[in-house]
């Protein structure tokens, strides 16, 4: 998760003039949840309570991050989130 303040401070660092494309990755919780579940590696994170109060707060954070493509990586498929990321970066380096 990153916030508008994070990515402020990444892209504030970027030289002027340099294109950008931001995109943003999510998933609902259920789908976020299966997988911190699945994976054993994982600290806080596997704790429900946790993992909701993380994507409550992602939800509002959501709107205030000036994406040019957010992909929902639990309904769209690896290859399919690579092409629309392609297809954006085509479409900027046009302009």
């Amino acid at each position: 998760m990153s916030t508008r303040h994070e990515l402020d401070l990444v892209l504030g660092s970027v030289p002027a003039g340099t294109p950008l494309l931001t995109v943003v990755l999510t998933c609902e919780v259920g789908t976020a949840l299966g997988r911190v579940l699945a994976d054993h590696s994982r600290g806080v994170s596997r704790q429900e309570g946790f993992l909701r109060r993380a994507h409550a707060d992602w939800a509002r954070q959501l709107p205030q991050i000036p994406a040019d493509l957010v992909i929902d990586n639990g309904a769209v498929p690896l290859a399919e989130g690579v092409q629309q990321i392609r297809g954006a970066l085509a479409e900027r380096r046009e302009r």
